[in-house]
């Protein structure tokens, strides 16, 4: 019995969908993951495509898959198709005020799993900016703006040395005041 070719078609928060080509002859198809120790059975399907529910955001999984013929004699298998999927990362809660003019207080939470965080700001409808990545939640002061209604988004991300993969992001608006273009001179 061949080895089924998979492959991740979709990764939610926490979620993996995967898809993978029919194997001639196949009654259905089993599901495995292994997270750290063992490989543990997930689901038993028909079907050439399936989801792991419920797992941790953020984290990578080890998967694998094989194909099964009933027989009279018992089940026969392929051989596993093993492969990794990350699950993405979840959207921080975020809080923006300005509490003076020019400047906005960003705010969020920790996210399980996140290597760090890239925060974001436009004014308006204007393209959005990156203030900074950062390595942890906190709260973070981004100045010298002009007055506006401005959007910040925050997002986590996961860095596996290769590639970083952004996490679902929250955006917030905030009202902020012109800074005063005098602010040592007397007014009138």
């Amino acid at each position: 019995l061949a080895t089924a070719p998979a492959k991740v078609s979709k990764v939610t928060v926490n979620s993996p969908e995967l898809k993978w080509t029919s194997v001639k002859g196949a009654n259905g198809y089993e599901l495995y993951y292994k997270l750290g120790g063992k490989w543990k059975k997930f689901a038993e399907t028909k079907d050439n495509k399936g989801s792991l529910t419920r797992l941790l955001a953020g984290v990578k999984y080890n998967l694998a898959i094989r194909a099964y013929v009933d027989s009279d004699s018992g089940r026969v298998y392929s051989e596993y198709k093993t492969f990794t999927a990350t699950t993405a990362l979840r959207a921080p809660k975020v809080t923006a005020t300005s509490p003076e003019a020019g400047k906005i207080k960003v705010k969020f939470n920790t996210i399980l799993g996140a290597d760090g965080y890239r925060i974001y700001y436009r004014l308006g409808n204007g393209k959005y900016k990156i203030f900074k990545n950062v390595a942890k939640s906190g709260e973070y002061t981004i100045q010298n703006l002009k007055g506006g209604e401005y959007t910040i988004a925050v997002r986590a991300f996961v860095n596996d040395g290769k590639t970083v993969k952004l996490g679902s992001f929250t955006t917030v608006k905030v009202k902020v005041a012109s800074p005063d273009p005098t602010p040592n001179c007397p007014h009138d």
